[in-house]
């Protein structure tokens, strides 16, 4: 199994297909990751389809971002009151101030990362056996806006 993960990170491309490499090798699968044979750049087609005859590979797998999706958790906001009390000189006695605070929302909203992930047979002329999908909670951010 020809293992390849898509993407402009060579650093990442090398985390990627190691840990897939070494998960397939436990299931024994004996799995090359692609960076061992293009070191310098991520292969093209062509280039696969070359390496994939000349080496004998029966598949490959191939993992990619996908854009990210963003996650909204809407949070009903609530209308708020603050009582004070002060003293007034002018007619030397107490009053309480009521404040009414608007409600507002709190809205929640959190980058979702996705990762496909491709399985390819080289029979068949390259068929497509498997395919899945991967997500994963990125960065979480909040925003508030009037009710």
């Amino acid at each position: 199994m020809l293992v390849i993960s898509a993407g402009k990170n060579p650093v990442k491309r090398r985390i990627w297909e190691d840990a897939f490499s070494v998960e397939l090798a436990k299931h024994n699968v004996e799995a090359t990751p692609s960076y061992r044979l293009f070191p310098d750049a991520f292969p093209d087609t062509d280039q696969v389809i070359q390496i994939v005859r000349s080496n004998g590979f029966d598949g490959v797998l191939v993992t990619r971002w996908l854009p990210p999706e963003i996650d909204t958790h809407y949070m009903q906001g609530e209308v708020t009151k603050d009582y004070d009390v002060r003293y007034n000189r002018g007619n030397d006695g107490f009053i309480t101030l009521l404040s009414i605070h608007p409600a507002c929302r709190n809205d929640r909203f959190s980058q979702v990362n996705i990762r496909a992930i491709d399985v390819w047979a080289t029979t068949d002329a390259g068929r497509l056996i498997w395919s899945a999908t991967s997500k994963n909670a990125g960065t979480e951010f909040h925003g508030r806006s009037p009710a």
